[in-house]
């Protein structure tokens, strides 16, 4: 026969485990039982812990929202008419982007001398503002009412086939 040496903490981990597996049957079988203090020892509370029946209907699972409220978003509010501006503006061209902060128009006066603006921009010498710069057209704020200003020339769409036509470079002024 064999010396078997077990030190303490092997023993220590046995009756650990021992102790772990006898709880565990012991609440598989259903050894304890909630008792509550004012009840003599001799009977268990559990009469008293369950809810009596009741029937629970498909009303009362849909008002009690288990999966939060559904959202529903507004409509956008409908696109203003925005009649034609009197201005004695040109709008050359349009430098589309991305984000519509980065996007410039090409606009000249009644100098004729083409400038640059951005969404915000005051155009020089007029009291109109930048409300934004959209395809083949500009909108402006002046006071308080909406205008626009279009593109002489019928905008063009490269990649539904259209060619460029040659136009004459125009330089810019910042």
């Amino acid at each position: 026969m064999s010396n078997l040496r077990v030190g303490k903490s092997g023993l220590l981990l046995l009756a650990f485990v021992v102790l772990a597996g006898s709880i565990y049957h012991a609440a598989e079988r259903g050894y304890f039982y909630l008792i509550k203090p004012d009840q003599p020892p001799g009977t268990s509370g559990m009469e008293q812990l369950r809810p009596p029946s009741t029937k629970i209907s498909l009303a009362s699972i849909r008002s009690a929202r288990l999966f939060g409220r559904k959202v529903v978003k507004a409509a956008p509010p409908p696109k203003q008419v925005v009649a034609k501006t009197r201005l004695k503006l040109s709008l050359n061209g349009i430098i589309w982007a991305t984000r519509p902060e980065d996007a410039k128009a090409i606009i000249s006066g009644a100098n004729k001398r083409p400038r640059t603006y951005s969404v915000g921009d005051t155009i020089r010498q007029t009291d109109a503002r930048i409300d934004s710069i959209e395809r083949g057209k500009v909108v402006l704020e002046r006071g308080g009412r909406l205008e626009k200003l279009e593109l002489a020339v019928p905008v063009l769409d490269i990649t539904q086939g259209q060619k460029m036509p040659t136009t004459p470079f125009i330089k810019a002024e910042q």
